[in-house]
Order: structure tokens, then C-alpha cells, then sequence
């Protein structure tokens, strides 16, 4: 039965952070230590797919204010810990050098590197995202079976499909604001490497960790129905659960495990009760709070049942115009086929996609608080000067002597490395400043 009433929507952030020596070169006899300390002093990190990353992230809060002061604590705290281990915290998704990781043999890991592949594994465990979740109302997701609700009430299942949806639409958009990933292995790739190396890119010959299983980490299509949301959600399991058989895992393992735990898509429903968008990259915490602002009040405009989002052409010409309750967005063609590749690729310098950056930007701002609105500038800044973070590296790279064409030496790519971590560690205390100044 749906609840008289539903708490305030809560939003928690999630981050994956390489880990460097001091000399600027990706760590993995540190981590494990990293972690040990954190965990004793009750900081939320934990292990990775490799043993040259570290997980971390905030609790979930109704106030973005607190949300934002606790990453920026915890990052803080890190760091520190970090300095003590003669480590640094490397604040982008891919390492720009010469780099391999150090794989993990737990049983998770192992079962998908068994399913996938060592080598798709590998290109996955290069990459550090940063992924943001926003609470599902209860009226739709059950908290005592961790699962959605099979019948909830046609506005809660309109409201789902609108979040769910709005979110497919968006990630060309957070894949262009957030992108940190032009270099792997001294080689330039694209404005978003990580986007490429973890979905594939197929347009540009890049075999990526999903190519071929790009129902369990790909982006999917805009959902129909809840049914065909529901759909969706029972098939990859059981797709997964097929191949986890396969693979020599027992029935009762597979059984074991929630169906809701075999996605790695950018746009997921997560048994924690929350919907999660884990397209973007890892970047300095003022971007990041930026994306989130977005996401957020993206979502909460996008929560009413008398609205709906529309694939249609449109959604090519005029993205997130709002018009007699639809809001037009792409084709789902256009969108996983033209402009997912697009912003990858070339991020602001492709007109369409600047113009879709700055349509979500103009659809979101009007719902976001005014207390709010200074933390947007970085976004905003970016598309006015259309420049990312990947486009500052590919700037710092050429300033050191080298063609984007050219492979840049270990020794360029450690130095920048290192100098990207002090910039971490530098913005910190301004932010959390302008955080506590905040009008409440």
C-alpha cells in the first residue's frame, strides 16, 4: 500500500579516484593501506576492481549543502591520509601515462573477468567514474523487498519513467560537462577516452569493456512503459545469470544475488532504493557539484505525472522544450548513435553537442535554488568558453611540446599528473568556504 506520505528525495555521490606514488605514477602496493586507515577512521572507502583504486562516497541527504560539505571532507581526509602513505589522490577517470591495473581476485571480479574477459576487465578497471544517486519514492521501489513495486499507481510509474528517461536523454550532456579522460598510455583518444574504453566505441574501432555485452554496461534504449522498464530489468538477469553458469558459478550463488545487481549501464535502477546515473567521469569536487546540482533538479523537474518525455525529432531541433507536457528530446537512434559518440568525441567542439549542453542547462536552472546558482558557474563557464577539463589537459599537454598525435613521455605525463593532484588539494579549502557561506 503506498505510503500517506514520502520523504524528502535524498541525493548521495560516489566516487572512484586513482592513486598515485609520490613520483606521479599509478600506485598498487597502496591502496589496501589507504582503505585500512579510512575504514578505521570511519571514512566510507573501499576496495575497487583493481588494486590501483579506491572508492569512496558521501551519505545520502535531503540537503545538498550537507551532501556537498561531507565529499569535501572526505576528500580532505583522504588526502591526508594519502600524504602519510607518500601517496597522492589523482582527481580524473583516466591515468594520462603509461599505466596497466593490477586486477583483484575476489570473487565478484573474478566471476566477471571469467564472463568478460581479462583484457575487457582491464580497460573497465582504467577508468574512474563518478556516479550520482537520487531516492526513489516509496510508492515505487519497496524497501523491504529492495525491488520496484510490480503495480504501483500510474503517477508514481509516469514519475519513474520520466526520471529514468530524462536521464537517458541527458548523458551526452554529462559526458561533455564532466569529461577528464583525453589520454591513456601517453596516446590521445578522445575528449571522454573513458567513455569509449568502458561502452566501446565502435565508430572509431575502440573495443570496449561492454562491446559485446552492451546490454549489462551500455546506454539503453528510453523506456516505453514500466512494464518494459520492469522487462529490461528481469532480462539482464537472467541474461547474466545464464552466463554466470557458464562461467562455473553454482545456482545458489547466482540465486543469491539480487537482480538488481547486474547492471553497470549508465542509467540504473539500484536495489539501494535510488536511481543512479554513472555516465561521467571523475573530476575536481567544483564540477562535480556542478553535475549534481544539474542531476538533481533535473530529476525533480522532471517528477510530476502530467508531464512526459518525448522521443521524437523535435528533440533533435529544440532538446528539453517543455511544450503542452512533453518534453521533446532525441530519437533513441540519434541519441546512442550520433550524439553519445559525438560528445565522447569531441565534446564542445561539435556544434550539436554544445547546443545540447547549453538546452539542459537552460531547462534545469529555473528549478535550481539561488543559493545554488554560483556553484554552476563552472558549467556554465565551460560551455561559454567551450573548454572542459579534457580540453585544459589537451591545452597542458601541447604547452609541454607535444602534438595531439604524439605519444607523451612517462616522465611529462607523471609531472602533470602530479600537478593535477596539488590543483585537488588546493581548490579544496575555497570550496568548502564557499560551501559554509552558503544562504541557508
Amino acid at each position: 500500500m503506498p505510503f500517506e506520505e514520502d520523504p524528502k528525495p535524498l541525493t548521495g555521490l560516489e566516487f572512484e579516484t586513482f592513486i598515485l606514488e609520490h613520483d606521479g605514477t599509478v600506485s598498487d602496493a597502496k591502496v589496501d593501506d589507504l582503505i585500512d586507515v579510512c575504514t578505521a577512521r570511519e571514512l566510507p572507502a573501499r576496495e575497487e576492481c583493481s588494486r590501483n583504486m579506491l572508492e569512496f562516497g558521501t551519505f545520502p541527504y535531503a540537503d545538498l549543502q550537507t551532501c556537498f560539505l561531507e565529499m569535501v571532507h572526505t576528500v580532505s581526509e583522504v588526502i591526508n591520509i594519502a600524504k602519510k602513505l607518500d601517496c597522492r589522490v589523482y582527481p580524473f577517470a583516466n591515468y594520462l601515462g603509461e599505466f596497466r591495473p593490477s586486477l583483484r581476485d575476489s570473487g565478484w571480479y573474478l566471476l566477471k573477468r571469467q564472463i568478460m574477459g581479462k583484457e575487457r576487465m582491464v580497460l573497465a578497471a582504467s577508468c574512474a567514474g563518478f556516479h550520482f544517486h537520487y531516492s526513489l519514492s516509496r510508492n515505487a521501489f519497496n524497501d523491504i523487498s529492495k525491488f520496484l513495486h510490480i503495480i504501483p499507481a500510474a503517477a508514481d510509474r509516469q514519475v519513474l519513467l520520466n526520471q529514468y528517461n530524462a536521464l537517458t536523454a541527458a548523458d551526452p550532456a554529462f559526458i561533455t560537462i564532466l569529461q577528464s579522460s583525453p589520454f591513456l598510455n601517453g596516446r590521445y583518444i578522445a575528449k571522454d577516452s573513458r567513455i569509449l574504453l568502458y561502452r566501446g566505441g565502435e565508430e572509431l574501432g575502440i573495443e570496449g569493456a561492454y562491446t559485446g555485452f552492451k546490454e549489462f554496461g551500455g546506454l539503453q534504449p528510453y523506456a516505453r512503459s514500466y512494464e518494459e522498464l520492469m522487462e529490461g530489468i528481469f532480462s539482464r538477469y537472467d541474461a547474466w545469470s545464464r552466463l554466470a553458469s557458464l562461467a562455473g558459478q553454482s545456482d545458489e550463488d547466482i540465486a543469491a544475488k539480487h537482480k538488481l545487481d547486474y547492471a553497470w549501464n549508465p542509467v540504473k535502477i539500484n536495489k539501494l532504493g535510488t536511481i543512479e546515473y554513472r555516465g561521467m567521469d571523475m573530476n575536481y569536487p567544483t564540477h562535480i557539484i556542478g553535475a549534481s546540482l544539474l542531476l538533481k533538479f533535473l530529476i525533480k523537474r522532471v517528477s510530476d505525472a502530467n508531464i512526459s518525455i518525448r522521443p521524437c525529432k523535435e528533440g533533435i531541433k529544440d532538446p528539453f522544450k517543455l511544450e503542452d507536457g512533453a518534453v521533446f528530446v532525441p530519437p533513441v537512434g540519434y541519441l546512442q548513435n550520433t550524439l553519445q559518440y559525438a560528445a565522447a568525441k569531441d565534446g564542445f567542439d561539435n556544434r550539436a553537442v554544445l547546443a545540447y549542453v547549453k538546452a539542459l542547462f537552460k531547462f534545469v536552472k529555473p528549478r535550481v535554488p539561488k543559493m545554488y546558482l554560483k556553484l554552476l558557474r563552472p558549467v556554465k563557464r565551460m560551455y561559454k568558453k567551450k573548454s572542459s577539463v579534457s580540453d585544459e589537459i589537451i591545452s597542458d599537454v601541447r604547452r609541454m611540446g607535444y602534438a595531439r598525435s604524439a605519444k607523451v613521455p612517462q616522465e611529462a605525463c607523471s609531472e602533470l599528473a602530479i600537478k593535477y593532484c596539488e590543483r585537488l588539494e588546493k581548490q579544496l579549502p575555497g570550496l568548502h568556504k564557499a560551501l559554509i557561506r552558503l544562504p541557508v
